[in-house]
């Protein structure tokens, strides 16, 4: 049995909405993953319009999980993220999808970063987000095993080319919420990554990123929350990280005082 990496003093934070059969079992596989490699902490907030109590059976006990009726279609990730962190309790978060994996590695690497103040915040993979499709997906829920994986991601698509930024990020918790969290201006699916990526930037937080890796992304169909749901909400987000990116650092300081999760914070 290997030594399990050090966490203790990070809690992933998954917001999920289970849309999908597939999305479930992604969640179980995820959160299995980690912490059958990591001493750690993973809080879950479900949203949807009613409690299946699916999740309170399937999930490892250790598991803190939080549900909240929500009669809205859109899930409103970024607003769910923001009110997950009020919440937690450790110096460090790891903001984590529900359908993805990286080598354990990259997580111990991405942590020890944040704890020597090199970074303030990193993307725990090389840039290269690969989808596994169907069957590799299969293969690996059966074997439970990241070789699998590993072993055939030349097989796989990188749908966001080489540089990613989505799926996960590790944050020094102070300075996330000195940085505004998550822009609640996006709602739904898309762009709110790379936002959150040059808004760091322009504020002059060190942003970093594990080069070890890759992150692998368990395939899920793709309903109205995992991608954008209309031209005009693709548009609405391409405005908003137009406009924060063409922001100066004060400027920007001065918009994050006015949003109102940062204000009732």
């Amino acid at each position: 049995m290997e030594n399990k990496i050090f966490l203790e003093d990070v809690t992933f934070v998954i917001p999920v909405r289970i849309d999908t059969l597939e999305r479930l079992e992604n969640l179980q596989a995820t959160t299995n993953y980690i912490l059958s490699h990591c001493d750690t902490n993973i809080l879950i907030v479900e949203s949807d319009k009613r409690d299946s109590g699916f999740l309170k059976k399937l999930l490892h006990p250790s598991i803190q999980l939080f549900f909240e009726k929500d009669e809205m279609e859109i899930f409103h990730r970024t607003r769910y993220i923001n009110a997950m962190v009020q919440i937690t309790d450790t110096p460090y978060l790891a903001v984590w999808d529900a359908d993805v994996i990286v080598q354990p590695i990259q997580l111990d690497i991405a942590a020890k970063s944040l704890r020597n103040a090199e970074t303030d915040i990193i993307i725990p993979y090389n840039g290269r987000f690969f989808d596994t499709g169907i069957s590799l997906r299969n293969e690996y829920l059966t074997a439970k095993d990241i070789s699998v994986l590993e072993k055939n991601n030349r097989k796989m698509k990188l749908p966001f080319g080489v540089s990613a930024c989505g799926g996960g990020f590790l944050v020094n918790k102070q300075i996330y919420r000195a940085a505004g969290m998550e822009n609640a201006n996006f709602f739904g699916w898309g762009i709110e990554d790379g936002e959150r990526v040059k808004r760091m930037e322009i504020l002059g937080y060190k942003v970093g990123r594990v080069n070890y890796g890759p992150m692998y992304h368990l395939t899920h169909p793709r309903g109205i929350n995992s991608v954008f749901r209309t031209e005009e909400a693709q548009k609405a987000a391409i405005k908003e990280f137009l406009r924060i990116c063409n922001m100066s650092k004060e400027e920007l300081q001065e918009e994050i005082a006015t949003w109102y999760h940062v204000k009732n914070s």
